[in-house]
């Protein structure tokens, strides 16, 4: 019996310990690039938004309030680059501008398909061809990743969809007793194995085990399985386009709610 009970803890440690290292591995992932969240509707990519958010404990842009000290997203004027343009930029003809933001503050754009949708490429490129330029300049301005999420990741505009290093498919989510949150997610190092759902190849120890895993990572990237428990601390407006849409403030949309 005793074996058991000693057999139980070590096992419970041990998933602790997966756990709290695979959440500090997406922490890192965060951290250090931009990265785009896919997954189908109600899978849990707001949720990670706002577990990632806490976590990191910064400042942050969004146009969802996660919590913290947040900055409203405005991409016409946080985008703009002072009206600079690519042409700009290789003609010498830059208007002086200087980024308003402190470095290290994160954009986490929700339901980034909705803003820029893949549809409207020849628009996007028209209407704001600064956007794209502002992307790939942000570790320049601010030190800065912008996030994204979306259901599928060729759903958002080729030009942001490029600036992205990083890619997680969240397969669900599921939440325990209103607090604590079940989520299986794949981190992905190359946007076509996200694109493709390709799962971590599962091979046999010895050189021929260790052979066929490098070879799986030349063709697909990085590629890792994870699955977190964590505690859902915070509250978010999950339907935070109603209040958009209808004019009024995230704070009076949830006002009238509770009423």
């Amino acid at each position: 019996m005793s074996f058991l009970v000693i057999a139980f803890i070590i096992i419970l440690l041990l998933r602790l310990l997966f756990n709290a290292m695979a959440k500090r591995e997406i922490i890192r992932l965060f951290s250090n690039h931009s990265v785009l969240v896919c997954g189908e509707k109600g899978s849990g990519k707001d949720l990670l938004f706002g577990y990632v958010v806490r976590r990191r404990k910064r400042k942050y842009i969004s146009n969802v309030d996660y919590g913290g000290v947040r900055i409203p997203f405005d991409p016409v004027s946080q985008w703009s680059l002072g009206g600079n343009r690519l042409a700009n930029l290789v003609e010498g003809t830059l208007t002086p501008y200087e980024y308003p933001y402190d470095d290290n503050i994160d954009y986490y754009i929700s339901d980034g398909g909705c803003y820029f949708p893949c549809q409207e490429n020849s628009l996007l490129n028209r209407r704001y061809p600064s956007v794209p330029l502002f992307a790939a300049l942000s570790r320049h301005l601010g030190d800065c990743r912008i996030h994204m999420n979306v259901q599928s990741p060729n759903r958002i505009w080729d030009k942001l969809r490029e600036q992205a290093t990083r890619y997680i498919w969240i397969e669900h989510s599921k939440l325990y007793f209103g607090k604590f949150v079940r989520m299986k997610l794949y981190l992905y190092e190359r946007l076509s194995s996200c694109q493709d759902h390709v799962r971590p190849m599962r091979s046999g120890g010895g050189k021929f085990g260790k052979a066929e895993r490098r070879k799986s990572e030349q063709t697909y990237g990085m590629i890792r399985k994870h699955v977190i428990w964590f505690k859902k601390n915070y509250q978010y407006d999950d339907r935070a386009f109603k209040a958009l849409l209808k004019g009024v403030s995230e704070d009076e949309e949830k006002s009238n709610v509770s009423s």
